[in-house]
């Protein structure tokens, strides 16, 4: 899903604006769940949006994977 300049810059003054609330394994679920939301290309642009590394969105991707009740473990756990 490809997301418009005047987006990005919604999505930056949105993350700017509730990053002092957060602790660092919050930040990075939140970034996580942004990424995950805008699909392809999700990690590049939230980093960049939110000044932080693609690693740390990529991190808070998979933790927000892992999270019991999410979609994910969810479907894994019904597994078998």
């Amino acid at each position: 899903m490809a997301i418009l300049a005047q987006e990005q810059d919604r999505l930056a003054g949105r993350l700017a604006e509730i990053r002092p609330h957060l602790d660092e394994r919050q930040w990075r679920l939140l970034l996580g769940a942004e990424a995950r939301a805008i699909g392809r290309g999700g990690v590049k642009l939230v980093a960049k949006a939110a000044g932080a590394s693609a690693d740390t969105v990529s991190r808070g991707a998979r933790e927000l994977e892992a999270l019991p009740g999410s979609q994910e473990s969810a479907a894994y756990s019904r597994v078998g």
